[in-house]
């Protein structure tokens, strides 16, 4: 719903409600200018002042009876516009000059920022807005700019950007200090940096490798460093050789990030990836970029309505979410900050450039805020990439008692990686009529995780194999306490817990670091903690346990007692809730045993509008949540113990036996054999001493091994379980030996077809709730529900199943009751008066009535699966067609056309009274005292009323017109409709009419529709999608359609005002329509053709000469006037 926003008072209101009136297109005439004396001395004609609002504009230029008496006159005016236009041009000039100067100062300042910090993509997007401006302006140098633009544009991610950028736009001063410095450079070798710096020595000093952008550096607090001092190496440490903390690093500040950093140190990533698997793959990542191909998969099916088979996506643009509205400033903002660190780069403006090829839209996760790039449309055609991640159960395994550990996460870690130049088309974006590049890959895209998390898999091996025990989820990395198997033979260095951690956690960081990659300090702990937080829990060694963090109790205490507070809820929260419940299974004891009730009631459920009813069993086991909030226990890590239990056994025709060996055992080894059976047998016979009982515990417990015998039958064949009373049978049962259920077979295909079930079931579930919405689908279910109440009402209760054809009629009688036709006898004087009759007569239902109720009632026993024609021997068919149902429809019809009862149809409205509404809708608007919403109301009805009269068209079927189905004619002298969906319009049936501009303004249909979209744009009501024609609901203007009993009650509103309602309806503007075409002599078909109807009877029937000709019709206003 969107709130109409207070609007602004004064000539604002008075230009939307009296728009001007388009001039008559005419051609130019050229007035060449008048001849000056020569000997007239110059005249200074001072500036008029800026004519009133009210103005009409210069008069008329009036005949000149002598022309030298009205030529200096002519002459005067024209000198000072002239002089006027030559102020006004230079003003321009002078513009245009600065806004050029501007531009390239702009384009000089990023170029010249220090290295490292001038960005490549932010210095080509000045470049395309400094030759935008100098086109616009006709610049001198306008081609000179644009070739540069076009000569820089691959340079984009060039290092040397900023210098070809400052020799070919700097000033002279900028180009030869530049020079200069090219020269030194060039002859000096002070300033030269060696080609490998990452060698494997005990001391190196960290710095940011060869062919990195050099950005501003801190320490592992955000805060700058101090001078630079020589660290050891990630190797050295790791042998245990020489102590290092993190305390000692040097990184890369977070808030300067650089988008695809890492691809800046393929030398460093061919060290690291020395003897990994996937080498190669990840090489081919870093130097070329992720080429997105080899990930594509050839797509057949259908999205959003649309049917695609092809190997690849094809081109398309999508629209932005609807979320993204409400999120504009945040959007604005990480755009831009996107444009800062060069993850994306400006393609174009909508309307002046080409589109990118794949243009996906833009949505925002409203809780974090996160905005992200929905690639459903992309994924379609990108085949899965399965990897297996590193858990957070998985940490026990290294976290030991009392030990240390950090935690490490990368700075916005998507945007580390770069795709291939010739896969960026894929991912590019729109934002405020501006089209975006991707360069790097987006979050959304269905393989940036396999494809990141494969990436940081090489560095994350690399730390492993240097001692460091280390676990990597995506983008975050937890690092445990630096393992001693590495230590050198002749190192005496003692170190501590603490020590270990800190080492590990400077070889993980320095690691990182010396690969491209960026950390995020704010939410990374680099300095060993026994309590981290790691994957929203928080990891304790000294209780070792993981716990949860009081921030994610309280949420979660929010969610519960919402749910709690309510009789009912949504199947999407019940899912959040039972989601929550489960993850806590590491921390909570018994947690996944709470869950089965609420896993109960979202069964079978994708996504259902439907509430879900908290009954008692599941309002307990939610409630027994409420123990989290006080709880202050713990659930400790299972302590692993390795045991190999080996068993042997062996068989022959005449024997069988076994041997097993125990470690725990009180002797260690153990073996015996079992009895010989002659001949063998499934079961122990009479001679054996039976199975054989062997010692399976240190405290005595003993466990048998025995092979099945005639007690327990069939216990080793496989079983299937009946569906009806859950008898276990063997696994090929056709009918269940318990209760005989007949098993049904499944024939499988022999190729499967691949279904997903979710989107048909949610297809279904569209249908379904469209289709409930219809006003018809709502009558049949009331009048379903009015059905079985009367039918359980009568004296001997029934049911639809049981009703007879008696029934029905006694129903159609009963409903009589509401009628409001008056049913007049023979004998009554006032026989063949209206409704509004005085008499006792009684009222009834309509015959028409009756008949669509009859209708419907067919329709309601075809559902209920009682169709087809009524057979009374069988007894079966659709009741409501029995034969004693038409006949009582038949004797209705007979009834009232005896009494003279003539089937209503609408009163004409006419021009005249039409135009009196529009005058008064109008010096409404007027009124300056009007509330927005009082503003649109008067705006919409009478574009509503005025469009409705001229078109003849079904106010139901307007009330439905999309605001892409009108299209002005080129002059703008009228509109086309085309209506595509209404009452009678399905499948291919189209409904398309004009309406012209017409001299008289009040009922203009023309000039109220642009009146009307005047007011909506100065009350910020975007009609551009969506209705037309929109509902209110309070202040505020709804995205429903305008139509049934609002087109109604508006209609009689101003009638009652007025004092002229004579019982017209909505339908009566149809009526005039027809009548008064009819009387101007438009013949029947073009009639037809105008207004939908599809038979010259619906015109004969509108066209009734006995209302065409009464006092007050069309014929005799247009003979009097």
């Amino acid at each position: 719903m969107a709130h109409v926003p207070v609007i602004p008072a004064g000539a604002d209101v008075v230009a939307a409600v009296d728009p001007p009136v388009p001039a008559p297109v005419v051609p130019p005439v050229v007035i060449p200018p008048p001849v000056v004396p020569v000997e007239a001395a110059p005249v200074v004609v001072p500036l008029a002042a800026p004519a009133p609002a009210q103005d009409p504009g210069p008069a008329p230029i009036q005949a000149v009876p002598e022309v030298a008496d009205a030529q200096p006159r002519m002459c005067l005016r024209w000198i000072g516009v002239a002089a006027l236009s030559v102020k006004i041009e230079a003003l321009e000039k002078q513009l245009s000059a600065d806004s050029v100067d501007r531009a390239l100062v702009y384009v000089r300042q990023l170029a010249g920022r220090p290295v490292g910090l001038s960005d490549g993509t932010a210095i080509v997007a000045a470049l395309e807005s400094l030759a935008d401006v100098s086109r616009s302006a006709g610049h001198v140098d306008f081609k000179r700019h644009e070739a540069i633009l076009k000569q820089c544009r691959p340079l984009t991610h060039d290092p040397r950007l900023p210098a070809v950028v400052t020799q070919l736009l700097g000033d002279d001063e900028s180009k030869k200090i530049a020079g200069q410095i090219h020269k030194i450079l060039k002859s000096d070798h002070l300033f030269s940096v060696p080609q490998s710096p990452c060698k494997r020595s005990k001391i190196s000093h960290h710095s940011v490798h060869t062919g990195s952008t050099i950005v501003e550096g801190c320490n592992w607090e955000g805060v700058a460093p101090g001078p630079a001092a020589p660290v050891p190496s990630p190797e050295a440490v790791s042998k245990l050789a020489v102590k290092a903390s993190v305390r000692d690093l040097r990184l890369r500040n977070p808030v300067c990030f650089r988008a695809g950093n890492i691809h800046n140190f393929i030398t460093r990533w061919e060290e690291v990836l020395t003897g990994q698997e996937k080498r190669s793959q990840i090489l081919s990542y870093l130097r070329d970029g992720v080429d997105v191909n080899p990930f594509f998969a050839p797509y057949k099916g259908d999205f959003q309505g649309k049917f695609y088979d092809s190997p690849i996506p094809p081109s398309a643009c999508f629209p932005n979410s609807k979320s993204c509205e409400e999120f504009r400033d945040f959007i604005s903002s990480t755009i831009s900050q996107r444009l800062a660190n060069g993850s994306i780069s400006v393609w174009g403006k909508v309307g002046e450039c080409t589109p990118p090829y794949l243009v996906m839209p833009l949505t925002v996760e409203a809780t974090k805020p996160r905005l992200c790039h929905d690639e459903r449309f992309l994924n379609l055609w990108v085949k899965d990439s399965p990897f297996t991640l590193d858990y957070i159960s998985n940490l026990p395994t290294y976290v030991g008692k009392d030990s240390f550990q950090t935690t490490i996460d990368n700075k916005s870690g998507y945007d580390h990686v770069r795709p291939a130049e010739n896969s960026r088309k894929f991912f590019s974006l729109q934002w405020q009529g501006v089209y975006y590049l991707y360069h790097t890959i987006p979050f959304g895209w269905k393989a940036s995780a396999y494809i990141y998390h494969t990436i940081g898999m090489g560095a994350t091996s690399y730390i492993r194999s240097l001692g460091v025990p280390c676990s990597q989820y995506i983008d975050d990395r937890h690092v445990g306490q630096l393992t001693t198997c590495r230590k050198s033979p002749k190192s005496t260095t003692t170190w501590s817990d603490f020590e270990l951690a800190d080492a590990a956690a400077f070889i993980a960081a320095a690691v990182l670091i010396s690969l491209g990659y960026f950390i995020g300090l704010a939410k990374s702990s680099l300095l060993p903690k026994r309590i981290v937080k790691f994957l929203g829990f928080l990891v304790d060694s000294q209780r070792w346990a993981f716990i949860l963090p009081e921030d994610k109790k309280r949420k979660f205490a929010a969610l519960r007692e919402s749910i709690l507070d309510k009789k009912s809820s949504s199947i999407k929260t019940l899912q959040r809730l039972a989601g929550k419940t489960t993850s806590f299974c590491i921390a909570v004891p018994a947690a996944q045993l709470y869950c089965r009730e609420i896993f109960k009631a979202t069964a079978g459920y994708k996504k259902s509008a439907r509430p879900v009813k908290i009954h008692s069993l599941l309002r307990e086991k939610i409630e027994h949540w409420r123990f989290l909030d006080s709880w202050e226990g713990t659930l400790p890590w299972p302590s692993e113990r390795h045991i190999v239990l080996e068993i042997l056994s062996d068989a022959s025709d005449y024997a069988w036996g076994g041997s097993y060996q125990i470690p725990w055992g009180p002797t260690g080894h153990d073996q015996r054999l079992l009895d010989r059976l002659h001949p063998p047998l499934p079961y122990c016979s009479q001679g054996s001493s039976g199975p054989a009982s062997l010692p399976l515990g240190s405290k005595g417990e003993r466990g048998v091994i025995l092979f099945p015998s005639p007690h327990c039958p069939r216990i080793w064949r496989p079983a299937v379980r009946c569906r009806e009373c859950h008898y276990p049978n063997d696994d090929c049962f056709m009918f269940c030996q318990r209760c005989g259920f007949r098993r049904e077979v499944v024939i499988q295909p022999k190729k499967p077809f691949a279904i997903d079930i979710s989107k048909i079931n949610k297809r279904v579930e569209e249908l379904n709730a469209f289709r409930e919405q219809k006003p018809y689908e709502r009558q049949l279910t009331a009048l379903e529900v009015e059905l079985s109440g009367f039918l359980a009402s009568l004296p001997f209760a029934k049911t639809l199943k049981s009703a007879t054809a008696h029934d029905i009629i006694k129903f159609l009688v009963w409903k009589d009751k509401s009628g409001r036709t008056k049913v007049h006898t023979v004998t009554c004087s006032l026989m063949g008066q209206g409704q509004g009759s005085s008499c006792k007569c009684p009222c009834r239902l309509a015959a028409g009535t009756v008949d669509s109720l009859i209708g419907k009632l067919r329709a309601i026993f075809i559902s209920a699966g009682m169709g087809g024609v009524w057979d009374d021997n069988l007894g079966t068919g659709n009741l409501a067609s029995h034969r004693s149902v038409k006949a009582y429809l038949q004797a209705v019809k007979e009834e009232q056309a005896r009494a003279r009862v003539r089937p209503k149809k609408a009163t004409p409205l006419f021009l005249d009274k039409l135009q009196q509404i529009s005058q008064f809708m109008v010096s409404s608007m007027r009124k300056l005292d009007n509330s927005p919403i009082d503003l649109y109301l008067l705006g919409r009805d009478l574009c509503f009323f005025s469009v409705d009269f001229f078109a003849g068209d079904r106010s139901s079927d307007l009330g439905r017109t999309l605001g892409k189905e009108l299209l002005y004619f080129p002059d703008k002298s009228g509109i086309l409709f085309n209506h595509t969906f209404g009452k009678t319009l399905r499948g291919d049936a189209l409904n398309t009419f004009s309406i012209r501009r017409c001299e008289n303004l009040d009922i203009c249909p023309v000039y109220n529709f642009e009146r009307y979209m005047s007011i909506c744009k100065l009350l910020k009501v975007d009609l551009r999608s969506g209705f037309l024609f929109r509902s209110t609901k309070g202040s505020s203007v709804t995205a429903e359609p305008f139509l049934g009993s609002a087109v109604y009650n508006r209609l009689k509103f101003y009638l009652g005002a007025l004092g002229l309602d004579s019982g017209e309806t909505p339908h009566s503007l149809r009526a005039g329509c027809s009548i008064t075409l009819s009387l101007l002599g438009v013949p029947e078909g073009a009639i037809l053709q105008h207004i939908g109807w599809r038979s010259a009877s619906m015109l004969h029937h509108y066209t009734d000469l006995r209302e065409v000709t009464r006092p007050d019709s069309p014929g005799a206003v247009l003979a009097a006037s």
